[in-house]
């Protein structure tokens, strides 16, 4: 018997390939391929959206969904002694190493975690340059202890610069904390510019 399939293609990603890719003939028969195959693209932000109908994409072949977070329960912060996380995998375009950098011309004493996944090689030499310059890391956390990180968290720094939407901040935000992070992807369309930066100068300044 035959069924009627559809096929849901999730949209992210796309802001980190579609502008190195978007002239190979390989990547644009895949997309063209897909559209005339009706695949149906869900994304996450205003900013997905954009890039697909770029692509040629029509919106009767778009869907947005909200992306699904984790509940954090909100602990007790002490705003007094300000508490700096960032979260992202310990690659080199995440940019832990310009958080430290940066927090720390600052306010040497401010207490700032660096926390992600640690795997492969690129990964492993930014943990031991990291652990060369002092930072305090945590690596390869539990889902529970992510938690007790963003439940005690008062501020939740990122300068990545590949973001699709940003689902780590919007985790940080609903668990209570302040977030000042990188103009990239999709975060800029659910965050006020007082919240967002552009630059070292810019960071510093609003941090």
């Amino acid at each position: 018997f035959a069924t009627r399939t559809r096929v849901y293609w999730h949209a992210d990603g796309l802001h980190e390939c579609h502008e190195n890719f978007k002239d190979m003939y390989n990547y644009k028969f895949l997309i063209e391929k897909a559209i005339k195959l009706g695949i149906r693209f869900v994304v996450n932000s205003d900013e997905d959206i954009d890039i697909l109908r770029g692509m040629g994409i029509d919106d009767d072949q778009i869907y947005k969904l909200p992306p699904i977070l984790r509940t954090t329960k909100h602990g007790i912060k002490n705003w007094k002694r300000p508490n700096l996380l960032t979260v992202g995998r310990f690659f080199p375009y995440k940019n832990h190493d310009l958080i430290y950098g940066w927090v720390n011309e600052v306010n040497k004493n401010l207490e700032l975690n660096l926390v992600g996944v640690a795997d492969g090689l690129e990964s492993e030499l930014m943990v031991k340059n990291l652990v060369k310059m002092g930072a305090r890391l945590v690596i390869n956390p539990t889902e529970d202890l992510i938690d007790k990180l963003f439940s005690r968290a008062t501020h939740f720094l990122l300068a990545s610069e590949v973001e699709s939407l940003g689902v780590v901040t919007l985790e940080a935000i609903c668990s209570g904390a302040i977030p000042l992070v990188r103009r990239i992807g999709g975060i800029s369309s659910y965050l006020p510019k007082r919240f967002l930066f552009d630059n070292k100068l810019d960071f510093q300044d609003k941090l």
